[in-house]
Formats: C-alpha cells, sequence, structure tokens
C-alpha cells in the first residue's frame, strides 16, 4: 500500500520545525543534563539522528561521564509521550531482571517537565558501538541491506550466540496481559496500558490514521483478532490506500480473508498466556557491537511491549537483515539456511536457561507452520498484501474451492462492491488535492530536491548552533 504523499510532506514540515527549535536549544539540552549531574560543567561532543529520536551526546570533563540526551521527533515518533514511558519502562525493566546489555536511565520527563522546548525526553549513558548492520550488511542500492555473503558461519555463530541469550533472558519472563509494561508502587512489574507497536506510528505516520485498542489484551485471540481489524481500518480509513477499483476489492478480500483465518487459527495453547516481552524494532540496526563483535548495548526499544508467545518464539526476522516482505524464492531459502544455523547455536545456549517450554522447539515449529509469515502480515499493514498473496493464502486455502466459496458469500460480494465505489470517490479527492498543492510549489515543494536541501539546511543549522556553543 502507498504512503499518504501529502500526509508524509506535513510531518516533513514537523520534523524541519522541530530542527530549527532545536538547533536554538542546544544550550538548553546541556543545562538539563547538567541538572542531574551536580551542575557540571558538560560538553556536546555528537549529534545523532535515528529513525524517531534525536541524541544528543553529553560528555561532563570532570569525570569523563558521557550521557545521551533523546527526544521523540515530531513528524516521526507519533505518540510521544506514550513511546517514552512504554521505553523507560522496558529498559528499566530488562536492567533489572535480565543480563541484556542495555542503557542505563539517568532520568526522563514529559514536555510539561522538558525546560528546552523540544518535548519529553529521555536521558541514559552512552554506549560505545557500532552498529551490527554496518558490520554485517551490504548496501542493496534502494536503501535495503542484506546479509553479506562472505561472512563465514563461525562468525555468525558468534552473533547468534548473543542473539540467543537475549531472546532466552526475555523467556524467563511471564506475563499476564499483553500490553505494555509499568513499575508498581511496590517495586514490582505489571501491564496496564495497550501495547504500542510499531505498526500504530507507521499508520498514523504514514498514513494519517489511529488505529489501537485502549487497553491491555488477556487472550492471545482478542489480540490477533485486534491486529487483523487494525489492517481493515487502515485500509477503510487512508485516502489513497487504493489505486482502482479492482485493488479495493482484491485489498477488502485479502483483508476479510486474513480475519477469517484468524479466528480459525487460534489455538487454545498458550491463549491465556504465558505472554512475553517482544520488541518490534529488535534488529541489527540497534544492535551495537565492538571489533569482536561482542554486543556492547541494545538501544532503541521503544516499541517493546508483552505479546503473544508466538511473537518472541517465531524466527528472528533480521537473520538476512533484509526486509521479510521483499524477499524472493532465493531469500527464503537463504533465510532457512541461517535459521538451521541459529537453531543449532540456540539449542546449546537453551541449556543455560532452563524453562518447561522450550524456545527453540517453538521456533522451529514456527517456521514449518507459517506462524513466522502470520506475525509479519499481523504487524505490517502497509506490505500486508505482498506477505498475504505470496505467502499466507495457499496455507490458509490449501484448497481453492474454500477460498472461492469465501468469497461468492453474498455479504463479501455487496460488501467489496460497496467498499470499492466509496474508496473510488475518496480516492479521487485525494488526488484533487494533491494535484491543487502541486501547482502551488510554495503549499508543498517538490520533494525530489526541496525536501533533501530543507533537510540539509536544517541540519546545518543544528551544527553550525552547536559549533557556536562550543566555541563559547
Amino acid at each position: 500500500m502507498d504512503f499518504d504523499e501529502l500526509v508524509l510532506l506535513q510531518r516533513d514540515k514537523d520534523r524541519y520545525a522541530w530542527n530549527e527549535k532545536g538547533a536554538r536549544a542546544t544550550s538548553a539540552v546541556c543545562n538539563l543534563a547538567s541538572q542531574f549531574k551536580d551542575k557540571q560543567p558538560y560538553q556536546v561532543v555528537g549529534l545523532f539522528c535515528g529513525s524517531f529520536n534525536f541524541c544528543f551526546k553529553v560528555l561532563f570533563p570532570d569525570d569523563g561521564v558521557r550521557w545521551m540526551v533523546r527526544f521523540p521527533i515530531p513528524g516521526k515518533a507519533m505518540f510521544p509521550e506514550e513511546k517514552l514511558q512504554s521505553e523507560v519502562a522496558a529498559l528499566r525493566f530488562m536492567k533489572a531482571t535480565t543480563k541484556i546489555p542495555v542503557p542505563t536511565v539517568v532520568a526522563f520527563g514529559t514536555a510539561e517537565e522538558d525546560t528546552t522546548g523540544l518535548g519529553p525526553f529521555i536521558i541514559t549513558d552512552f554506549i560505545e558501538g557500532k552498529p551490527l548492520s554496518d558490520v554485517l550488511g551490504q548496501p542493496l542500492g534502494n536503501g535495503h541491506k542484506i546479509l553479506r555473503p562472505d561472512i563465514e558461519d563461525e562468525t555468525l555463530k558468534i552473533v547468534y550466540r548473543q542473539i540467543a541469550d537475549i531472546m532466552l533472558e526475555l523467556w524467563k519472563h511471564d506475563f499476564d496481559l499483553i500490553g505494555a509494561l509499568s513499575l508498581d508502587t511496590d517495586n514490582s512489574w505489571s501491564i496496564k496500558s495497550r501495547p504500542l507497536t510499531l505498526k500504530m506510528n507507521e499508520i498514523a505516520r504514514c498514513g494519517d490514521v489511529t488505529v489501537g485498542h485502549p487497553e491491555p489484551f488477556s487472550t492471545t485471540e482478542e489480540y490477533f483478532l485486534e491486529l487483523a481489524n487494525q489492517n481493515i481500518l487502515h485500509l477503510e480509513r487512508q485516502r489513497n490506500s487504493i489505486s482502482d477499483e479492482t485493488d479495493a476489492q482484491t485489498k477488502y478480500i485479502s483483508r476479510r480473508l486474513f480475519l477469517s483465518a484468524t479466528r480459525c487459527l487460534t489455538s487454545p495453547l498458550h491463549n491465556s498466556g504465558p505472554f512475553k516481552l517482544f520488541c518490534d524494532d529488535f534488529n541489527p540496526g540497534n544492535i551495537l557491537v565492538d571489533d569482536s563483535l561482542t554486543i556492547t548495548g541494545i538501544i532503541d526499544l521503544e516499541f517493546t511491549y508483552a505479546a503473544p508467545i508466538q511473537f518472541l518464539s517465531a524466527p528472528w526476522r533480521s537473520l538476512l537483515l533484509l526486509e521479510p516482505s521483499v524477499w524472493n524464492s532465493n531469500h527464503v531459502e537463504l533465510f532457512h539456511s541461517k535459521l538451521d544455523l541459529f537453531l543449532g547455536v540456540l539449542r546449546e545456549q537453551e541449556a543455560n536457561y532452563p524453562n518447561p517450554i522450550s524456545l527453540s522447539a517453538l521456533m522451529q515449529q514456527s517456521a514449518v507452520d507459517m506462524t513466522f509469515w502470520y506475525g509479519e502480515a499481523a504487524r505490517d499493514s502497509f506490505s500486508f498484501e505482498d506477505i498475504y498473496w505470496s505467502r499466507l493464502d495457499k496455507f490458509f486455502f490449501k484448497n481453492s474451492e474454500d477460498r472461492n466459496a469465501f468469497i461468492s458469500q453474498q455479504h463479501i460480494r455487496d460488501g467489496s462492491a460497496e467498499f470499492a465505489r466509496s474508496k473510488i470517490g475518496q480516492l479521487h479527492q485525494y488526488l484533487e488535492v494533491k494535484a491543487e498543492h502541486e501547482q502551488d510549489k510554495s503549499v508543498i515543494p517538490p520533494p525530489s530536491r526541496t525536501t533533501k536541501s530543507m533537510s540539509f539546511l536544517a541540519g546545518f543549522i543544528f551544527l553550525f548552533s552547536v559549533l557556536i556553543f562550543l566555541l563559547h
């Protein structure tokens, strides 16, 4: 599904405006950090811009302590306050109850508590390292990376053993609800709010559609049905979610086939838990390593929540680094060869983590029974069609007659036809607005060049401001 281009242009404007504000707030950011370090002298020694956060690396020369001050970026992080609370809880839980190398939370605050004017913030210690994706990845030229073919299996085993340990550390902990972590007054952990997911953020950011139930979930079935319905709501509410009448009907039908299969496939096993902590954005770009490939830190854990056991027990989607939604048959074959290698390492590490439920056994099963691909389709609405028709449809409906019988039902045929008519009208309105905006270059500049130049200008202003501050 295409993104809403007009919405993304507005998101860019929000981001540029925040960049300009940030360029004027460098001193305030340092003062904020110094408040939590006995007013010690400080220096800004680095700036980092991630997918959802802008980070200031602050050095305290007196003792050499380095902190990272992170702010969610407007136009990128769509639920900044909720994101902050979720990430702080996840970081503190992992630091207190696991051996996973995550940053230590020094301080955090809401937009009201922030003195810089930049919004909610988290201050953590700084972790040295380079992204694992830079070490293992080979650029494909389209913004994607894939595992380098010259990486030997023995080298991969060094990484896989540590990833397995991280998964097994999370596997030790059980939760009775699906949702975001919360630290109670008695220092115990519980689930009291909804799961904030990467999917929810991206549908809001790129489609201008808000989805998500306001409360935690008590069963896997409830949550899977919610995810399937989120895909339907996204299709219905994003104004350019279809390209023509045939596309509208095809997308309408695929999402209802998926919803129907979800109702049939939900197993009583683990339906009421235990639920496991899971991060939507646990990928090599957020894993820092040193020169020996030792993991020094796991960062950017904002979309972490207690999830159905099927999510953590699915094969790690980043074995190839490449997004699964764009895999071809060769990629699938390569994935299964790397999965065999990973499972071998995981089985070895399980000896150190006794558990009545075997993670490796469930992971092997997930690769066979298509639970892996079900999770991919459930958690990614924009790539849903590619995943459903290429991976899931033949598995769900091994007999095409069953699928055709479902599609032939009167309410499905009538519903798809009515949906297509309404969406075509919505699409035409969108295209008219887009054409009007494209005629007025002052309203929406051409993205091909102006977006890049505005981004460069905002970054230049930011860096120049920091330089002037340091000179003073």
